[in-house]
């Protein structure tokens, strides 16, 4: 054999042992490739209640040596509610959502359909409450309406469908009325978070 016709006779037997053995291995850079895991394309769990939303209450300045004041924030045109030892601490009708009103220092109740919580004001502070929106979307029920316990959390009539009720945080059952007045649950626990609003189809 010839030094011409040898080198490339060594090419065909490695060529022919390539083959016995399953064929010519993949190009470097597809192994590689082959190796790296897939990219995650979402987390796979549910995003925990109360993640995402901004406090509940918070405190801000208030530009009064003497006095205090309570805000309470929310997207619907509901309104609050502020007594102190049972009175109520504000003149006339109960304000707006996203209004503000100025209190002397001390403890407080501010209430919003029927939700509550007990405050405590500090001269020149703003003690700021954000409430949650919830809402059940549909076309068939009578009403719908949240409960805690027995309560029914409404402060005027319940809602109609698709209408929003601004609720402090918390967790309640959701009740909606059918037919001819038949009470049914349409579900048990239903997060309400602050600055959020929680969507429910009838």
């Amino acid at each position: 054999m010839t030094k011409s016709t040898w080198i490339p006779a060594l090419f065909v037997l490695a060529g022919l042992a390539a083959a016995a053995c399953g064929g010519s291995p993949p190009p470097h850079e597809d192994a590689a490739a082959a190796e790296e895991p897939a990219a995650a394309t979402g987390s796979g769990e549910e995003t925990p209640p109360g993640e995402g939303a901004p406090p509940e209450v918070t405190v801000e300045p208030w530009d009064s040596p003497a006095a205090g004041a309570i805000a309470v924030l929310g997207d619907t045109r509901d309104w609050f509610d502020v007594t102190r030892d049972g009175t109520r601490a504000t003149p006339g009708a109960p304000p707006l959502l996203n209004a503000t009103v100025e209190v002397p220092p001390g403890t407080y109740q501010v209430r919003v359909n029927n939700t509550e919580r007990t405050v405590s004001v500090t001269a020149g502070e703003k003690t700021v409450l954000r409430t949650g929106t919830l809402i059940v979307e549909g076309a068939e029920a009578n009403f719908w309406a949240p409960y805690l316990g027995e309560e029914r959390l409404a402060a005027a009539n319940p809602p109609i469908l698709n209408s929003p009720l601004a609720l402090l945080p918390g967790s309640y059952r959701v009740e909606l009325n059918v037919e001819q007045n038949r009470q049914v649950v349409l579900a048990e626990s239903v997060a309400v978070r602050p600055g959020k609003t929680t969507k429910l189809n009838e």
